[in-house]
């Protein structure tokens, strides 16, 4: 029994009302019937479906990349889960274990070239019958160098490796080691009596004033050969941080910050040989003189480097461009050695210090230490080949200001001849000369996540 609302007393209506289209009566069980009833309304497909599709496309998207990351997840094919950039293009599978890889291996094969100035002048030839004053003496319209002005700079094969961690899953810091390198590479060019009838090394004689020459080669009187030889290599190694600052729907910037080591070597040598086919004056038929200069140069760099890379997804691959720059301390040293022997039948053997352009006036090792800039470029498109595999095809540029190079220590200027004695202004000279050196070149390789 209960009162309504003017006071009348009325028999409870024990009449199930409908609710929701669900009978419930009094009963703990019905109650219970209808809380699991709710319940399974709730989760069920059909009501998860509704709430998927209130979401607009853009949430999905962003949802999605936000766990793909770039810089080594690219595009493979497999599994199912996918993210499209836009509405227009296809769908771009995502490999779950690159997400999840907190290492790498980077090996890349090299073909770079290391910039110089031309090289001396150091061998000529003459046309038969030129005079002997004559030979081999630039200026003259029958003279002509035999070794090239780029001599020493062709093309050199070398190589990248480099290691990396992540130092979280989603690849916001993470640390590389990496080594790229130019293995010591000898040019030769060698030249005969038997090939070239007369053969000279062209000088400037300082005491006269005008351009001269020293045999090494004249029919019925000198036979011989000379050698000269170029080598360099080249290397970077570094160590850097890595940590993610922007990154957009396509797109990622990160800082890169550590230290660098830097070689860069050459050397140039001339080795001589000739003997008398006849007698001149004191000199005995069969006598031989040996005449070798060498200099070498060598460039050592220690300092930070601070870069940015940034990278772009295009389809299935990423375009990537890396500059920088490493400031630091370089050390430049050269080293400039010279000897002659002159050998006579039946007179025995002389040895003396100094040759034709490295003699006791230029002679030594020499050092010098400065700050020094060396600006770096990257450029390169990344394609995934499958899940962990990506190739990589780039161009690489470092300018390394205030070099030494062993071609630019060479004086041509000679105020006498070997075996003489110093005289007039005593040259050559050390002229200790620094230049800008490109070092740049194609690289192509493999990079493995793991």
């Amino acid at each position: 029994m209960r009162n309504d609302r003017r006071g009348n007393t009325r028999k409870k209506d024990c009449k199930p009302k409908a609710t929701y289209g669900l009978a419930i009566c009094n009963s703990k069980f019905s109650n219970l019937t209808a809380c699991l009833f709710a319940i399974l309304l709730f989760v069920s497909p059909v009501h998860g479906q509704q709430k998927t599709k209130n979401k607009s496309k853009s949430d999905v998207t962003n949802a999605s990349y936000s766990t793909a990351q770039i810089d080594n997840d690219l595009p493979a094919p497999v599994d199912e889960h996918s993210h499209v950039f836009e509405d227009n293009q296809p769908t771009v599978r995502i490999a779950s274990s690159a997400h999840s890889s907190l290492f790498w291996i980077d090996a890349e094969y090299l073909l770079w070239s290391i910039s110089h100035k031309s090289s001396p002048q150091l061998i000529t030839s003459s046309s038969l019958g030129t005079s002997l004053n004559n030979a081999g003496v630039l200026g003259f319209p029958n003279t002509r160098s035999l070794v090239d002005s780029d001599f020493g700079s062709s093309l050199q094969s070398g190589f990248k490796i480099g290691v990396g961690r992540w130092f979280d899953s989603s690849h916001e810091l993470g640390f590389e080691i990496d080594y790229m390198g130019l293995p010591s590479q000898v040019e030769r060019n060698r030249f005969t009596s038997d090939q070239s009838p007369i053969l000279a090394r062209p000088v400037f004689d300082s005491a006269t004033g005008q351009e001269a020459a020293s045999l090494i080669a004249y029919p019925n009187i000198l036979s011989g050969n000379v050698t000269v030889s170029a080598a360099a290599d080249q290397q970077f190694v570094s160590g850097l941080f890595r940590e993610r600052w922007l990154r957009g729907p396509k797109s990622q910037l990160d800082v890169l910050f550590g230290l660098q080591y830097a070689g860069l070597h050459d050397s140039i040598s001339i080795d001589q040989f000739s003997q008398y086919l006849t007698g001149q004056g004191p000199i005995l038929a069969g006598t031989t003189k040996q005449i070798s200069d060498h200099f070498q140069a060598r460039n050592q760099f220690y300092g930070g480097l601070l870069g940015i890379e940034y990278r772009e997804r295009i389809g299935f691959s990423v375009f990537c461009i890396r500059p920088g720059v490493a400031f630091g301390m370089n050390e430049a040293k050269v080293n400039i050695r010279g000897s002659t022997t002159n050998t006579v039948p039946g007179g025995g053997r002389a040895d003396f210090e100094g040759g034709l352009l490295a003699q006791t006036t230029n002679i030594g090792t020499y050092s010098d230490r400065r700050l020094v800039a060396i600006p770096e470029l990257t450029v390169r498109l990344q394609t995934q080949l499958y899940t962990n595999w990506q190739f990589n095809v780039g161009y690489n540029l470092h300018y390394w200001s205030d070099a030494v190079r062993s071609e630019s220590q060479i004086d041509r200027r000679v105020s006498q001849f070997p075996p003489e004695t110093l005289t007039g202004d005593q040259t050559p000279s050390f002229p200790f000369e620094k230049e800008g050196v490109i070092i740049h070149g194609l690289q192509t390789g493999l990079v493995f996540s793991f």
